[in-house]
């Protein structure tokens, strides 16, 4: 999962964003740890909301 990230290219910032947000979609769904499931679904909301800032930069 972390080297999916860091081939994203995402910042500093943009990284604990998506992890920040897939640990809550993790927690809603009472599971314990973060899985790649979560973390894409983080990123889908990244991209949908139009917040790239951070990615390829």
């Amino acid at each position: 999962m972390c080297s999916a990230l860091k081939s994203l290219s995402l910042s500093a910032r943009a990284y604990s964003k998506v992890i920040k947000i897939a640990r809550t979609i993790a927690d809603l769904e009472d599971i314990e740890d973060i899985q790649t499931v979560h973390v894409a679904e983080a990123l889908s909301y990244r991209m949908m909301s139009g917040n790239t800032k951070g990615i390829g930069e």
